[in-house]
């Protein structure tokens, strides 16, 4: 049965690798692959892996076409006013009357749905106040769900999936919103109530979040704090805060039976009815019958009340993914232990992964759900290799404080061991390893866990006819949160508390740990010959030479409706633009580029060039300057100080690449006809990036460069060689007021890039441009289809990729 289970999650595993959703016929096919199997004997064991792989593709169908069920081209819903009915369905999160939410949409346009349709919305100042269940009829725009795509950044789209949200969008303020119906949902009630009890404090969002799953109010800055120590799984509800709930609610009620004269009562009625009825000695053998009867009877009640606690708290915790797969395996555990079943750890924990994956299949896309598994695995591992230092003190008759003693020894032990093993998962995740993840976490857990959470589920529970309590159990919580928070802050502001990895680093320190715990299991002879590699391993962690080349890349990143380029040569960086800023605070600079930055190891930038002030191509400047080291910055805003101006004819040398800037000739207040128009080139090969230019300035450049090149030279194929270039990022996004044909014929480029949003309202790339470039035998790409567009140059020539199809060519990210 184990097996079976396994190449069930193995199938599903294998899904993940297609590139598109296959049609419902293929699916069908698995299927009855799965049948031939099972009723033959022989592959019996190993059909599973059919199934597996069938489920996954029949959830991920579910998905991709509720359009077509509901009879909605999906590509027409963008950039129109659409009215929609249904319900709040998570509790909203606000931030400067700024409201984020999930809606079920029951209607759409006065049309009843056949499946009802998820939507994320974003609602500026509401004139109502938002909760959970309530009803409304709103008037939105909508996108279908869609993401950025770019190396070592956060993918949105899977994410969307996997919360199973169809489309995204946002609440026009303009018309007449409606409430239909105020009811709201218990959760929100016991939010609101309990909210209303909760001072005004640094770390009461703490509290929100561990007794709601609510995490909105947190910050940035305690977000720094959670990251550097590597706690921020402490906040998140899953499995140990489930586990805890549920053992809490277990002692709580043992202690309230024992201590219940009902207990004794019954005894005693039992031995009394015995006595009568039998002789005094069989009337002694069925009162302590009786009596274990009875404690089985206690202790299965126990048992179901922790079940019902740890369903509630789930439920209060809007019974997210993590949550839900923590229920999945504390119920089996209760179902067993209910039933007197004696099962294999493996098995337990083979048919909870069978479970989780039947009834969340999307959670498999999560890292969550690897970093859980991985964690459970761990502990696994640890008790198997280490059991006897948890278990050689358990007969010993020693006094209170020796057991104590003990108890923090092997809680010293596990915390260390896990930290340690989980760290190459968790810094494969984060990009960055934490030095004080076992210092921090050897204090956080336990207190967390074993004393703040219960105190808040106490207070919850108190709040509910006593403030006063409430108040009183709530400050004890955040003085121990206070003091927590101090030695958290004084770990993650150590100099040393954190360094970021690059992928290569990480595959070093890997290695470093697994020779670490090789060490510990072979004999001293043969320890002694892990010590070169661990100590060269551990010297290339932070310090690895880079081999100087010729050849270079040009990177133009999906940043949606904006611009950010990136050229690099022998691990140093020039950018061209930053991509926008928004008013709800999400910045392009810290979703995209600092990202890949961090991945790639990069800390300074050898140039940044500023095209323009429009936000969409400077919006992430601020950022960047103050999260990176820039040597040289180049700009046309005379605001900012900066090493370079941006005007035509300055020419600068970097690493053998020719940097000329063309155009502005000066500066006319017009922002984008201002825009710094810059060629770069190794001799051989060229990428122009023309910013937010129009045609008006695109005559002048092709005038001005065919002017000079006729005085000099009567070779007709040397004209406007200091425009002709390779790769062209299209002007102003595809606009119909650039790419003028005459303009394209002067640069003559083999490619062109589109750096445009998904279904913008501006319809860019027009289909008149895209049609221009296409006559002119013009290979074009767009980042709103393929993601980050990677132009690897070298003598042999240039490799094009695209991250959607080349690099993360996976159904669940595109």
């Amino acid at each position: 049965m184990d097996w079976w289970l396994v190449t069930f999650f193995i199938g599903a595993i294998f899904s993940l690798f297609l590139p598109v959703v296959p049609a419902f016929f293929y699916v069908f096919l698995f299927l009855l692959c799965f049948l031939l199997a099972y009723f033959n004997k022989p592959t019996r064991h190993y059909s599973a892996v059919f199934l597996g792989c069938a489920w996954m593709l029949f959830s991920a169908s579910q998905y991709q076409t509720i359009w077509q069920v509901n009879n909605i081209n999906e590509t027409l819903i963008a950039n129109r006013v659409h009215t929609i009915t249904g319900n709040v369905n998570s509790m909203p999160s606000c931030i400067e009357n700024y409201c984020r939410f999930n809606f079920i949409a029951q209607q759409l346009n006065n049309t009843i749905l056949n499946e009802p349709v998820v939507i994320k919305l974003n609602w500026n100042s509401p004139k109502t106040t938002l909760k959970q269940g309530q009803q409304w009829q709103l008037f939105v725009k909508l996108k279908p769900a869609h993401g950025l795509a770019n190396p070592g950044g956060f993918s949105y789209q899977t994410w969307l999936r996997r919360q199973n949200v169809h489309a995204t969008g946002y609440v026009r303020e303009k018309q007449e919103n409606q409430l239909l119906n105020k009811a709201i949902s218990h959760r929100q009630k016991q939010f609101s109530s309990f909210n209303q009890a909760l001072p005004s404090h640094d770390l009461t969002p703490i509290i929100q979040a561990l007794t709601f799953g609510e995490r909105s109010g947190l910050d940035k800055r305690h977000w720094k704090v959670l990251q550097n120590t590597q706690i921020q799984h402490l906040i998140a509800i899953s499995g140990l805060h489930i586990g805890i709930v549920g053992g809490v609610s277990y002692l709580v009620f043992l202690i309230i039976i024992r201590l219940l004269p009902l207990n004794k009562i019954l005894i005693t009625h039992s031995y009394i009815i015995s006595k009568k009825s039998q002789a005094k000695s069989n009337a002694l053998k069925n009162k302590s019958l009786v009596n274990t009867c009875l404690n089985n009877n206690i202790r299965i009640f126990a048992l179901l009340f922790s079940a019902i606690c740890a369903g509630y708290y789930a439920y209060l915790a809007g019974f997210s993914v993590p949550t839900l797969r923590a229920l999945v395996m504390i119920y089996w555990f209760l179902i067993f232990r209910l039933l007197a079943i004696k099962v294999a750890i493996h098995t337990w924990f083979a048919l909870s992964v069978f479970c989780i994956v039947l009834l969340m299949p999307m959670s498999v896309i999560s890292i969550s759900f690897w970093l859980s598994i991985y964690a459970v695995l761990c502990i696994f591992i640890i008790i198997w290799l280490w059991g006897k230092y948890f278990t050689q003190y358990q007969l010993a008759d020693v006094s209170f404080w020796h057991k104590f003693i003990i108890k923090a020894k092997q809680l010293l032990l596990l915390q260390s061991l896990l930290t340690l093993l989980m760290l190459p998962l968790a810094t494969l995740f984060s990009g960055q390893v934490s030095i004080v993840a076992i210092l921090a976490n050897i204090i956080a857990v336990p207190l967390v866990s074993l004393v703040v959470l219960p105190l808040i589920i106490c207070a919850l529970l108190v709040s509910q006819f006593s403030a006063q309590l409430t108040s009183f159990i709530i400050d004890i919580v955040l003085m121990l949160l206070s003091w927590l928070w101090q030695y958290l802050t004084f770990l993650s502001e150590l100099p040393w508390a954190v360094s970021n990895l690059t992928q290569l680093q990480w595959g070093l320190l890997s290695i470093a740990i697994l020779l670490i715990l090789l060490a510990i299991f072979v004999t001293p002879n043969i320890r002694k010959w892990l010590l070169f590699p661990l100590v060269l391993v551990i010297a290339n962690i932070k310090a690895y030479s880079v081999f100087s080349t010729n050849s270079w890349q040009v990177k133009v990143m999906d940043v949606g409706q904006g611009l950010a380029v990136i050229v690099e040569k022998n691990n140093r960086v020039l950018l061209y633009d930053t991509g926008a800023k928004y008013p709800s605070g999400f910045s392009m600079a810290e979703s995209v580029l600092l990202p890949y930055f961090q991945q790639q190891g990069i800390e300074q930038l050898d140039w940044l060039i500023i095209s323009h002030d429009d936000n969409d191509h400077a919006g992430g400047f601020n950022l960047l300057n103050n999260s990176l080291l820039i040597e040289n910055l180049m700009v046309n805003d005379l605001n900012i100080n900066a090493n370079y101006r941006c005007l035509a004819g300055a020419k600068y040398n970097w690493q053998g690449l020719t940097i000329e800037v063309l155009s502005p000739n000066e500066m006319k207040g017009d922002k984008n006809d201002d825009s710094c128009v810059v060629r770069i080139s190794d001799q051989q090969h060229s990428v122009l990036l023309p910013g937010d230019i129009s045609q008006k300035i695109e005559r002048r450049i092709v005038k001005q460069f065919s002017t000079h090149d006729k005085v000099n030279t009567t070779n007709e194929s040397q004209k406007h060689q200091q425009l002709a270039s390779t790769i062209i990022i299209a002007p102003h996004h595809g606009s119909k007021t650039s790419s003028s044909r005459p303009f394209l014929q002067a640069v003559s480029p083999q490619y062109a890039v589109f750096s445009a949003g998904f279904l913008n309202h501006w319809y860019m790339p027009a289909k008149t441009v895209v049609e221009r470039y296409h006559k002119l035998n013009i290979s074009t790409f767009n980042t709103a289809e393929s993601g980050t567009v990677t132009f690897k140059i070298s003598n042999k020539g240039i490799e094009v990729s695209q991250y959607r199809l080349d690099e993360w060519p996976f159904w669940f990210a595109n």
